[in-house]
């Protein structure tokens, strides 16, 4: 059983408030159905429109294209949902509505939406133009439609007075067998799918599993089966929109101030430490090494007549010159080591736990690194270091 944890159901307080609000709806739709059908539908849908605007709108951060696929799926979906509510027995809504055009606009609905369930796995290295996914889902919902509602050559799903058809009850079954692989489907990219947007899928499959179950029991389109399994269906909709908002908001904005974080302690120009990331880590690795009484060692790296380079040549070759320096140190260091600039031409390396000849050898490599590279430059006359 898949544990039950905040990467779960990506934001637990949408499924909390679901759950409290469950036999809320429960009673409303008891009370009067097509009210309790809007409200239970009406999330949906909200939550389908809502995937497809977070998942095209943060695409450019979080460069999801499981994300993206599912958000033009959803779209999908909820459109067809929107007629499959309209359509409803008692909504008086179409000219000519019937108990048959609603359920066949719902199992159309589902058939999608265990397709989309499906596939997504498939599309983690995929690459999309929006355009083109959107067209392509468009074209699909357009032919579902017209379909249903144009033509009539969908097969009938509910009979008055006799209840479901055999074709309405076998599509349920078939919708559970594509779901039930799409889980299978899943664990096999388990390394490939965030763990919040994988785990929000497969709870909300298997919730849609239990929805289709339920669906495949009524006999009256008011009657509490039903209500059950639009219960299940708006909840498995809840755990794909908190997994979704946890994807496709929260982690793009990490990424952004990330970036934010980075840019603030590092030179642009070598991308090594500037003297804001010099002083914090150098002031955490001494401290460090205060407490379990080990040695730090520090080069300092300063460029003789590096102003002449500027007067000279011009400062586009002084930058030239510094990016050399800085690749020189970074390709010489450890990981653990803390390479800073902290000057115009002044650098400066940590080494935590290096002894004196430890120390001697960076030092070294770096010295020959440049003496090597400058006797090949048109700097060679006026450049050394120390």
């Amino acid at each position: 059983m898949l544990p039950v944890t905040s990467s779960t159901i990506g934001n637990r307080k949408y499924m909390f408030c679901f759950v409290f609000l469950s036999p809320l709806l429960f009673v409303i739709s008891r009370q009067n159905y097509l009210l309790g059908h809007v409200l239970m539908e009406g999330w949906a849908i909200l939550v389908g429109f809502t995937i497809y605007v977070m998942a095209t709108k943060t695409y450019g951060y979080s460069k999801d294209n499981t994300l993206f696929f599912l958000g033009n799926g959803y779209l999908a979906i909820a459109l067809i949902d929107l007629l499959h509510t309209l359509a409803y027995k008692g909504m008086a809504i179409f000219p000519f509505p019937t108990t048959d055009l609603s359920a066949q606009l719902w199992i159309a609905a589902r058939y999608l939406e265990a397709f989309v369930l499906f596939f997504t796995p498939f599309m983690v290295r995929k690459k999309f133009r929006s355009v083109e996914l959107f067209l392509t889902f468009g074209i699909l919902v357009s032919l579902i439609i017209l379909g249903v509602m144009k033509f009539g050559i969908f097969p009938k799903c509910f009979i008055e007075g006799k209840g479901l058809t055999s074709f309405k009850v076998m599509s349920e079954y078939i919708i559970i067998a594509i779901l039930a692989a799409a889980l299978v489907m899943l664990r096999k990219q388990d390394e490939a799918i965030g763990a919040n947007v994988r785990q929000a899928l497969q709870w909300s499959i298997m919730l849609t599993i239990l929805s289709e179950i339920s669906f495949t029991l009524y006999t009256d389109v008011y009657g509490s089966a039903n209500i059950v399994g639009h219960l299940l269906k708006a909840a498995s909709f809840c755990v794909i929109f908190g997994g979704i908002i946890s994807r496709g908001l929260d982690q793009p904005f990490e990424i952004i101030f990330r970036k934010l974080r980075t840019m603030s302690i590092t030179d642009p120009l070598t991308l090594l430490y500037n003297r804001v990331g010099f002083n914090e880590f150098s002031e955490k690795i001494f401290s460090l090494a205060r407490r379990e009484q080990k040695t730090i060692g520090m080069i300092m790296i300063d460029l003789d007549n590096f102003k002449e380079i500027n007067d000279t040549f011009g400062h586009l070759h002084g930058d030239e010159v510094l990016l050399r320096v800085g690749d020189m140190i970074r390709n010489n260091v450890r990981s653990s080591d803390v390479a800073a600039r902290i000057g115009g031409d002044e650098f400066c390396v940590i080494l935590p736990n290096a002894g004196e000849e430890g120390l001697a050898t960076v030092g070294e490599r770096i010295r020959e690194d440049f003496h090597s590279w400058v006797t090949r430059s048109d700097y060679r006359e006026i450049l050394d270091i120390s």
